[in-house]
This record gives structure tokens, sequence and C-alpha cells, in this order.
């Protein structure tokens, strides 16, 4: 595959408190470019991650979250 040569991405998504009943997701991605194709590949794809792959998962993840709490967490 191509673009295992040219990035490193691990992601993780969790969840953090924002009130003792209630949480919210959380999205980190970590990007290392390998070499100067890798760079300019990030650097042309950075608004469609940032304006619709990352919010597109960010809500999934809080509507998923929204329904599991729902079902199987008391109050």
């Amino acid at each position: 595959m191509v673009l295992k040569t040219l990035l490193k991405t691990p992601i993780r998504l969790g969840r953090v408190s924002i009130s003792s009943t209630q949480w919210s997701p959380q999205l980190a991605v970590y990007v290392k470019s390998r070499g100067a194709l890798g760079r300019h590949y990030m650097t042309l794809i950075s608004p469609f991650r940032h304006y619709i792959v990352y919010p597109t998962m960010m809500r999934t993840a809080k509507n998923g979250w929204a329904r599991y709490a729902d079902q199987h967490l008391p109050g």
C-alpha cells in the first residue's frame, strides 16, 4: 500500500468527563510524515480531514455513545 510508506497515523477515540453525569467524545490524531511526498500529501488533504472527516467521526461517536448510554447505563 502506497500510503503506508508516506504516513504513520494512529487515531485514538476516547471520552472525557464534562460533568458528573455527562461524557464527551475526544479525538486525537497523530500524523508522522515519512519524507517530502508525505508532507505534501498531508498539506493537500488537510482541509478535507479537518472539515469533513473529523467532524463526521466525532458526530458518529457522540451519537453512538448516546445510544449506548441510553441502553446500558443507569440513570
